[in-house]
């Protein structure tokens, strides 16, 4: 009976995590929508790529890392980052790099960031 407990547990918490992880694609999403300089197929596609990756890394990385309290903060803070740069990176492929760019990563990341305490 536990083994079957401790499965629905671990299915659980993979679907919450994929919930989120879709949660936080539709809200950047949401955020580079706002700009008609972003709002295109192709761009809109990268941000669900590229931002759905990085979600499945962070969690992987904060899985890894994130045993004790002090190093789940410290995985938490430092993996936000990364994936900041790598998303401005990953978008400035797809659209040219700019200030205003790098301000719609910030705030995209800010929002989803913000909203997975949530969850």
């Amino acid at each position: 009976m536990a083994v079957c407990e401790e499965s629905e547990g671990r299915m659980y918490l993979i679907g919450v995590r994929l919930a989120t992880a879709l949660l936080t694609v539709l809200v950047e999403a949401l955020v580079f929508s706002t700009s008609r300089e972003y709002r295109n197929l192709r761009f809109m596609m990268a941000v669900a790529i590229v931002n759905f990756s990085s979600n499945i890394l962070l969690n992987l990385c904060i899985r890894l890392y994130g045993r004790e309290v002090v190093l789940l903060s410290f995985s938490v803070l430092f993996g936000e980052m990364l994936v900041f740069v790598a998303e401005f990176i990953a978008y400035g492929f797809f659209h040219r790099f700019s200030w205003k760019l790098l301000g719609y990563v910030f705030l995209a990341n800010a929002v989803s960031f913000s909203i997975s305490f949530l969850f």
